[in-house]
């Protein structure tokens, strides 16, 4: 098994992580598939195919999914089950839709089997339904299976049998009935997209988007404060991925429970550039709180400045001085324009002034 693959099934393995993709992608960050829902399952799937003809002998198929999970869900008194499957490519394969329509007919065709053979334990067929095995009342458990897609190319892979299909017109299309798969690309999806993931998961895709730009990966580093403290086996596949040799892969076994992280910050980014980073936010708080209190100070001498203005104003009133006047003394005590000094005199319209 190569090292992206190992990596790949170490994050997701753990159900925190496997839930994040499911629920980033289809219900945008909302936790509508929660770890605890999660159980294993098989990833290695076979049939045998018969062969009636005299001297072949029967073939057996086969394969072995990435990673494979069940999640139930309460469906009034009893439970309903959701199959989840993901598959990692760090390649174009052209032939991706196939290769996932086959892993998922696999899956139900293991569960038509399960199915039929617990209707004969049971003894619950009688007539034509003993041959068919299975009842009206009989269900399948959907499958729902997500390609992450870690290639460096954007195009090439085909999403739906269609796409793999030479029709001799379009009209022909119509005829054949398709299966459409879906596809997380990293590399296509936007900031906010991202945002609909759990923090690790959002390392990740952020690394694995910028992964060919070494300039735009250390501004990715420097400005997202989720990769001082990444999962260990994410930050493992970060490595791998975007190939910066931190040396984080070993070939051990990984607990599932493995709870180390790694500042990738401290990893990657030089001496220099942590001093920089850290000299830019302690230059940025500094001048915020010094802005505050300059904010502060001027208010307050703004504020003590008006209140004395009023004063004077209110007291020239009183004195039954003219609007004239008061301006005049207003612009040769506060340093005033004339017309600063009668839109300060303004400002309190209830005065009634006489004279000129």
């Amino acid at each position: 098994m190569g090292r992206f693959d190992l990596c790949l099934k170490r994050v997701f393995s753990k159900p925190r992580f496997f839930a994040a993709v499911f629920n980033g992608f289809y219900h945008k960050g909302r936790q509508v598939i929660l770890p605890e829902q999660l159980t294993d399952q098989p990833v290695q799937e076979a049939y045998f195919m018969t062969c009636e003809e005299k001297g072949k002998e029967a073939k057996v198929f086969l394969k072995e999914r990435d990673l494979l999970k069940v999640a139930a869900f309460k469906k009034g008194i009893r439970e309903s089950f959701l199959v989840l499957g993901i598959e990692g490519q760090s390649f174009v394969d052209p032939f991706m839709a196939l290769r996932v329509v086959i892993y998922d007919l696999f899956n139900y065709i293991f569960q038509w089997e399960e199915i039929k053979d617990r209707n004969r334990r049971q003894g619950k067929l009688k007539g034509d339904a003993f041959l068919a095995g299975t009842t009206p009342e009989d269900r399948l458990r959907p499958i729902s299976t997500l390609v992450l897609d870690f290639s460096d190319s954007l195009d090439g892979m085909g999403t739906s049998l269609h796409s793999l299909m030479d029709f001799p017109s379009d009209e022909f299309r119509q005829m054949t009935p398709d299966y459409k798969i879906n596809v997380l690309s990293p590399g296509k999806l936007s900031d906010k997209q991202i945002e609909c993931f759990i923090p690790d998961v959002q390392a990740l895709f952020l690394a694995a988007r910028n992964a060919s730009d070494r300039a735009r990966l250390k501004e990715v580093f420097k400005s997202n404060s989720f990769f001082a403290k990444v999962d260990y086996s994410i930050a493992c596949m970060i490595d791998v991925i975007t190939q910066i040799n931190l040396d984080l892969f070993k070939d051990e076994e990984q607990p599932e429970d493995d709870q180390r992280s790694v500042n990738m910050q401290l990893e990657y980014l030089t001496p220099l550039e942590i001093g920089i980073r850290e000299g830019e936010e302690r230059g940025f708080r500094k001048g915020e709180e010094l802005g505050l209190r300059k904010g502060e100070e001027l208010g307050l001498r703004k504020g003590l400045q008006i209140g004395e203005m009023r004063g004077t104003i209110l007291a020239m009133h009183a004195q039954k001085a003219s609007r004239d006047a008061t301006s005049k003394l207003l612009t040769q005590l506060y340093h005033l324009t004339v017309e600063e000094a009668k839109h300060a005199i303004d400002l309190l319209p209830e005065l009634v002034w006489g004279g000129n």
